[in-house]
């Protein structure tokens, strides 16, 4: 993450039209890029496996301004474990 990015926590229900988007329940996501922009980016799990599959996609408003999933899920593999490390790292 750079300085410049800004983290903050939000309820699932900030991400229904997310999830609708993608077809996931609002609790399978994880991190979402520019919520209220044109283009989202979008960390989610749609399984329930253990470590959890972290996938990512991309989702555009079409011209009614509805949030379509227009990229490919692209499975992100180890990111679950580096995660774990970086948060280990920050608890100390």
């Amino acid at each position: 993450m750079s300085s410049g990015d800004r983290v903050e926590w939000h309820d699932r229900v900030d991400f229904a039209e997310i999830a609708d988007a993608i077809g996931v329940d609002t609790t399978r996501i994880m991190a979402v890029r520019n919520p209220a922009a044109d283009e989202v980016f979008v960390l989610f799990t749609p399984t329930d496996d253990d470590p959890p599959r972290i996938f990512s996609t991309e989702l555009r408003r079409d011209r009614d301004g509805v949030l379509r999933d227009v990229g490919a899920w692209l499975e992100r593999p180890g990111l679950w474990e580096q995660i774990k490390r970086s948060v280990e790292e920050k608890l100390g």
